[in-house]
């Protein structure tokens, strides 16, 4: 497995993470600043699942079944980390903190990628000159 594809990987599982981390925090956020009832929020989270499956047969061409796994496991690993955050803090005011952070190392993963291609691209045209040291 190349870097890239590993990077690829890393800004799935980061990315559904702080998703799911996020929608743990939604509900009881909703209900605190907007006075939603628990089947409204599940109504919400309902919507935006329909939305992502929408979504998700769009680009289903696009998906490799490798990172569809990963986006699982990073839902389940962001879902557990959320209870897991919930439950030691007492609240669920960090939670915004920790998919943030997550997002942050999938956003690092991407540049990772993104600046080992540009590099590979620069050497296959012979723009990229190694100094010699």
């Amino acid at each position: 497995m190349g870097i890239p594809l590993l990077m690829a990987l890393l800004m799935s599982l980061f990315l559904c993470m702080s998703t799911s981390i996020m929608l743990t925090y939604l509900a009881p956020y909703m209900d605190t600043v907007y006075g939603m009832t628990g089947s409204q929020v599940g109504y919400l989270l309902l919507l935006l699942g329909v939305i992502g499956i929408i979504g998700s047969r769009i680009g289903a061409n696009l998906v490799l079944s490798l990172n569809l796994s990963i986006v699982h496991i990073g839902t389940a690993l962001g879902a557990g980390g959320g209870g897991i955050v919930a439950s030691s803090a007492g609240s669920v005011r960090f939670h915004p903190w920790f998919a943030a952070a997550l997002m942050i190392l999938g956003l690092a993963a991407a540049s990772v990628s993104f600046a080992r291609r540009v590099q590979g691209s620069l050497k296959a045209k012979g723009g990229f000159q190694q100094s010699k040291g």
